[in-house]
């Protein structure tokens, strides 16, 4: 702990130095002592994120795009500070060296509050093993894929050594205390990492590689090394559940996230009964108003629990207004729907159930029908415990069936869990540009490829990219105004309009048209629509696009390549 606060110390005197040279230096000294001050902070951020989670995302190194405030009556917005967005105006030519004093002021000050948060409290051992396991997971999907370097991917590498090098730095204060476990192949681990990233640039970098021979490895035996000296984890220290599973051995595992922490039941509370009677509910027509529709009719397991059209049919046989999603791994989310208006999964069947266009119906007739038969009263029994059937009951076993949708299993994983040997080399490369060049990964991050971030995974992004209402010219953008009309009070701010979630890409070669609009049919066609730069690249006036309106410059193989990566995440197992 004292090496952790004096590290703190010294680079808040960097800060005050740095905070100096914005108003004196010349634009390329200010960039040089930036660059060097990132670093000085790449060394201890696994610690400093995982000491103050929220001061860190929020002040320190959060993604450079305002935000509103969760559970508030009003519209307040978040406007963006710390490294990421200090880099961003950096960067800009001219830069304007008030908003850079301004904002370094803001950071300065953030940290000066987080070592005077310091000295009042004790890092634990365990605190710091978990902060080297969650540091593992940003570094694989936040920082070696560029995402926290908005400007300047050329620095990526030499930020993320300073990463390994600081986490490896604080174990080997653990290794005279091993026995057994064999802290020499740890450390080779690390310097195996080190040299990677030293050898490779950000876009010759084998991301690939990296994932088999240093992050799986190291997540693997950090955990031995924990569970050899006794110290705690998580899920002993604190009653409150945790979406990522401390004991899993590879961050591609099926159970490296915790389905029951994001579907709301207790862990080891889903039996098999529960699932078989929301897989029956799931698919009886009954549970509609007109006896016509059920879950299945717009989720098909033949086609990857979507329906294959652009947007869904209505129960009048009308085209409705969204695609629909994939139900595969939907459980893994903080926020449903494409437009992400609830924020609980069980809480899903009320829009549908209400919707004049899905089941028109409400839980008083449904249940009524279900109470006349036996079949159901007595499955309800059995699993619930009573005859009498409810509205909880209902959406409890509905949302146990669509929990047990998980999609893990595809060649891609079992290549990266080491359970084969190969996978083609179009897979490989294609899995590099997804992380790297292409910057697939700053939006789609692993394992679930969709927008639930790591590292805690408690948390489900939106994004603009500037959809067009037909992928063909003259261009038009789609007119859905998406999160900003998802009918919560504190989320009507400008930069959601036409702002739609973050979909799993698992299985995505099962799924199109693709697009909350359906306007993509092919993957060929969405690869290209980012390849320009979204709708900004069309030549559509996307105010508050997220994505970046440059173009990519994929060559034809490299698009290839990535939609063979894409295929490779397909996973039939529980289609049926």
């Amino acid at each position: 702990q004292e090496k952790f606060e004096e590290d703190v110390s010294l680079f808040i005197q960097s800060c005050a130095a740095f905070e100096e040279s914005i108003e004196q230096a010349s634009r390329a000294t200010v960039v040089a002592e930036f660059l060097q001050l990132r670093l000085d902070f790449k060394k201890m951020e696994f610690l400093i994120a995982h000491t103050d989670p929220q001061l860190f995302n929020q002040c320190l190194n959060g993604a450079p795009l305002p935000k509103v405030m969760q559970k508030v009556p009003d519209l307040s917005i978040i406007e963006p500070q710390g490294l990421q967005r200090i880099e961003e105006v950096v960067y800009t030519d001219n830069f304007d060296r008030t908003e850079l004093t301004q904002l370094f002021k803001k950071f300065h000050f953030s940290m000066k509050q987080f070592e005077k948060s310091l000295k009042s409290r004790r890092l634990y051992d365990a605190d710091v093993f978990e902060a080297v396991r969650l540091g593992l997971i940003r570094l694989n999907t936040l920082n070696v894929t560029g995402f926290d370097a908005p400007a300047n991917s050329d620095k990526v590498n030499h930020e993320s050594i300073q990463i390994l090098k600081g986490m490896k730095s604080i174990l080997e204060n653990y290794f005279e205390f091993s026995h057994e476990t064999k802290t020499s192949e740890l450390a080779a681990i690390f310097d195996t990492g080190i040299q990677q990233l030293e050898e490779e640039t950000f876009e010759s970098f084998d991301h690939l590689s990296f994932l088999t021979n240093v992050i799986n490895p190291l997540w693997k035996s950090t955990l031995i090394l924990q569970k050899e000296l006794n110290v705690e984890l998580p899920s002993l220290r604190s009653s409150l559940p945790k979406h990522i599973n401390y004991e899993a051995e590879n961050l591609f595992a099926e159970n490296f996230l915790n389905a029951s922490t994001f579907g709301e039941f207790a862990e080891g509370d889903e039996s098999e009964k529960h699932i078989e009677l929301g897989r029956k509910l799931f698919f009886d027509p009954l549970l509609s108003g007109d006896k016509k529709m059920a879950c299945a009719t717009c989720h098909d397991p033949k086609k990857a629990f979507t329906d294959g059209l652009p947007t869904s049919r209505t129960n009048a046989g009308l085209s409705g207004k969204r695609n629909s999603p994939t139900l595969l791994n939907a459980v893994y989310a903080t926020r449903y729907f494409h437009d992400v208006r609830t924020d609980r999964l069980s809480l899903q069947m009320d829009h549908v159930v209400y919707n004049p266009d899905e089941f028109a119906t409400d839980y008083d007739e449904m249940i009524a029908k279900l109470n006349q038969s036996e079949e159901y009263q007595k499955m309800f029994n059995e699993v619930y415990g009573s005859m009498k059937i409810t509205k909880q009951s209902v959406t409890n076993a509905m949302s146990r069936y669509v929990s047990s949708l998980r999609s893990f299993n595809s060649d891609f994983d079992k290549f990266v869990r080491g359970e084969t040997k190969t996978i083609s080399e179009s897979v490989k490369r294609g899995y590099n540009l997804f992380q790297g060049k292409a910057t697939c990964a700053t939006c789609h991050f692993a394992p679930t490829f969709a927008g639930v971030v790591p590292p805690f995974y408690d948390e489900t992004e939106t994004e603009v990219l500037g959809v067009p209402k037909i992928f063909k010219e003259p261009y038009e953008l789609d007119d859905d105004p998406g999160r900003y009309a998802n009918n919560i009070i504190m989320e009507k701010a400008p930069f959601y309009e036409r702002s739609f979630k973050t979909p799993t890409l698992r299985n995505i070669a099962l799924t199109g048209p693709y697009m909350h609009n359906g306007s993509f049919e092919t993957l060929e066609e969405v690869i290209d629509f980012y390849d320009a730069g979204g709708g900004v690249g069309l030549g559509l006036d996307v105010p508050y696009q997220t994505l970046p309106g440059d173009s990519l410059k994929l060559s034809d193989q490299e698009k290839e390549d990535i939609i063979h990566f894409l295929e490779a995440l397909t996973d039939t197992t529980g289609m049926n």
